[in-house]
């Protein structure tokens, strides 16, 4: 999928590190992964976070 107008807001106020974007061509009731790579730790580490996420078309 194509994922686009990325945003990060990591000072000020709100959710703090917050990262949100777009994706093109994505389906109702149907199940993805997400999958952010690089992600700095406090300790300096590097990781990937993985979660899934599925829009239920009758909730949205």
């Amino acid at each position: 999928l194509n994922v686009h107008s990325q945003h990060t807001d990591n000072v000020g106020y709100g959710l703090r590190n917050f990262y949100s974007w777009m994706v093109d061509d994505w389906l109702h009731d149907t199940p993805y992964t997400v999958s952010i790579s690089n992600v700095q730790m406090p300790d300096g580490n590097t990781v990937t976070i993985e979660y899934p996420v599925e829009i239920d078309y009758e909730e949205f």
